[in-house]
């Protein structure tokens, strides 16, 4: 019955995209370093380099918690909680990446720079749906920085970016965290390695 079903619905055909992301690159460029960039476009240059980088859907990146936040060895280690349990324990999630040489694309020094200008480091909330849960969560309002975003609004950072993109115009604009595995994909990294850092 469910072979059935599946035969039956019209599957659309996704082109196979080369993604080139040099016009991002030297858009960052154009902007500059992170110490000179304005609220909003230093929020929607973290929360993509955040996504593309370290694989991490809106939903993730609006629960990293910046109490448990590192760097170690100059990588930036997040410690994300997620909205729900599994079972009887709550998901957490930890992602390691790290530096580049290029300061204007490296997401660690753009990271650096969002919790210095923007980020308030000692402002915690309860989560939603763990209130015994204390969170100072990363991501916050360009008007004002003492009030979270969700993934929505995080969604809608990310996704003002890849429009930059040659040719996706007309097509499915892709995802930040595809962008990241098409473009590791795309640098021959091992298929396994890609689908272990996605989940």
């Amino acid at each position: 019955m469910f072979i059935e079903s599946v035969k039956r619905m019209k599957m659309r055909i996704v082109p196979n995209i080369h993604i080139d992301i040099s016009p991002i690159i030297q858009l960052f460029r154009d902007w500059g370093a992170n110490s000179t960039l304005d609220n909003k476009r230093l929020t929607k240059k973290t929360c993509w380099l955040l996504s593309v980088n370290g694989f991490l859907r809106p939903s993730d990146i609006c629960f990293i918690d910046l109490n448990n936040l590192k760097i170690i060895n100059g990588a930036l280690r997040l410690y994300l909680v997620a909205p729900k349990k599994g079972g009887s324990q709550s998901i957490t999630k930890t992602c390691t990446i790290g530096p580049i040489d290029n300061s204007l694309i490296c997401l660690v020094e753009a990271f650096k720079a969002y919790i210095t200008e923007i980020a308030l480091l000692s402002s915690n909330s309860a989560h939603p749906s763990q209130t015994e849960l204390s969170i100072n969560y990363l991501v916050s309002s360009i008007k004002k920085n003492s009030k979270k975003i969700g993934a929505q609004r995080i969604c809608k950072h990310i996704n003002s970016i890849p429009a930059l993109i040659p040719g996706l115009a007309d097509t499915i604009q892709p995802k930040g965290r595809a962008i990241g595995s098409t473009l590791a994909a795309q640098s021959d990294v091992p298929l396994n390695k890609i689908v272990t850092l996605g989940n």
